[in-house]
């Protein structure tokens, strides 16, 4: 099996937001990155647990700035905007933590949360940074929940930013 052209990016991002080289490297069974989505309102903070910088894990609230947007990609059959090229291109993706909550506003300015409960969904990054996507890998088959983009969100060295 090849290696994806994007892996060592992601790699390379991987060990600068983690200060630890990966444990493991994987495959997600039936992982499918649509290229539409239900765009839901913009991001106000994310909650995850991460294991970064000291190996042990630790609970982080980021708070967003604007213009993160949150498309939920578990809708079925309902569409209504894009998903960007740079994330439905992605052939690897890098492991953040594990997924405590999303909290946004919706296009009523309404401020809404998005609560998950145990086994918590994962929180993975494209190899630029740009994106998170909160992946359910608690089934026969991986399932993206909700893609986080837009605005200045990054993943860098010191953490989420953006």
């Amino acid at each position: 099996m090849s290696t994806p052209r994007d892996f060592n990016k992601a790699l390379s991002q991987y060990e600068n937001f983690h200060k630890l080289p990966p444990k493991e490297v994987g495959t997600f069974n039936g992982l499918v990155l649509p290229d539409a989505c239900v765009v839901v309102g913009e991001a106000t903070e994310i909650l995850y647990r991460s294991d970064k910088w000291e190996n042990k894990n630790h609970d982080y609230v980021h708070d967003h700035k604007p213009g993160v947007k949150v498309g939920r990609c578990d809708t079925g059959g309902l569409r209504d905007a894009a998903v960007p090229r740079f994330i439905t291109s992605a052939t690897t993706l890098y492991r953040l933590g594990v997924c405590l909550g999303l909290s946004f506003c919706n296009f009523d300015g309404e401020p809404m949360e998005a609560r998950v409960k145990r086994p918590y969904p994962e929180l993975y990054a494209v190899p630029s940074g740009k994106a998170l996507l909160i992946i359910d890998t608690s089934g026969t088959r991986a399932k993206l929940c909700i893609a986080l983009w837009g605005g200045q969100l990054d993943v860098r060295d010191v953490g989420i930013v953006g």
